[in-house]
């Protein structure tokens, strides 16, 4: 058991949506420096060649990649940064790669964002990977 403090339900959604923004960024800038400079098509031109499940995947494929670099490694991503927030285990230890893996494994569950509707706003994300999101103490803002 832990005494850490859940991150709310708002911070939540802002964690969300920064990073929403910042893997839909990457993206277009994968997207474009690929059609642009290693493939040598116009952006336009690819957009109307690609069907919508390669458009998909590589959508998927980013967001997989973002999720796990940041987590995985810094043990947060942009949005948690910016709202104070952080990832542990239940059992309040640092995640493992493993824990980050099914973590972000779990995000491409469909109807999983419905999850977050339960009173403390856990997500399937995080209960299956046995972690949560955590307010950052005092402690750990100084050292970042």
């Amino acid at each position: 058991m832990n005494n850490n403090k859940y991150a709310s339900r708002t911070k939540r959604l802002l964690n969300w949506l920064i990073d929403t923004v910042i893997i839909a960024l990457l993206w277009f800038g994968i997207i474009l420096f690929t059609s642009e400079f290693l493939i040598n098509i116009e952006l336009q031109d690819w957009i109307e060649k690609v069907n919508s499940f390669k458009i998909s995947f590589s959508v998927i494929a980013v967001m997989f990649l973002y999720y796990f670099i940041m987590e995985g490694f810094f043990k947060t991503s942009i949005g948690k940064f910016i709202t104070k927030t952080n990832l542990t285990t239940v059992s309040g230890q640092k995640l493992s790669f493993y824990n980050v893996f099914i973590r972000t494994i779990c995000r491409l569950i469909p109807l999983e964002p419905l999850s977050f509707f339960s009173k403390e706003a856990i997500g399937w994300h995080d209960s299956l990977s046995k972690t949560r999101v955590i307010e950052m103490k005092i402690s750990q803002i100084s050292n970042n």
